[in-house]
């Protein structure tokens, strides 16, 4: 029959089957990963708006930091505790680059390294004035002119 054919071409005995070697995550992650410099970059899965990346792990799909982590700690996150990087590389699943904050201190980050979403001011799509637009807008309303 067609799975003996198949063993004898995989291992020469028709008796022979092969057990599934079913890799764990932490061989997954490491087996698709990179150093560069500090960081160990995740180069697989698909990625996600923010530019973090999703792998299946752990029975669900999950960002790839979040699973390194839960390799490292063996815990998940608690509720409304986020995984942050230290090195603000998304990708980056080095377990040293990674720590647990609030969903607060991870905006701030965010904000503090210019990685917001929504720029102010001319850095944003939507704006109509440049900064020297809104200088001289608040010129002529201190001279009176409406």
């Amino acid at each position: 029959c067609q799975m003996h054919r198949r063993r004898v071409l995989k291992t020469g005995d028709p008796g022979l089957a092969q057990p599934r070697v079913i890799p764990t995550v932490a061989e997954r992650l490491a087996a698709r990963s990179e150093r560069r410099g500090d960081c160990l970059i995740y180069t697989a899965g698909w990625t996600m708006p923010q530019g973090h990346v999703s792998i299946r792990a752990f029975g669900r799909n999950t960002r790839a930091h979040v699973a390194a982590w839960r390799v490292h700690t063996g815990e998940w996150p608690g509720p409304g505790q986020v995984v942050r990087h230290k090195c603000d590389v998304p990708r980056c699943i080095e377990p040293s680059q990674l720590e647990l904050g609030s969903v607060a201190q991870n905006n701030r980050d965010r904000a503090s390294r210019g990685r917001s979403h929504s720029p102010a001011g001319e850095k944003n799509a939507q704006s109509k004035l440049t900064a020297t637009d809104v200088l001289e807008i608040r010129a002529l309303l201190a001279d009176g002119h409406s």
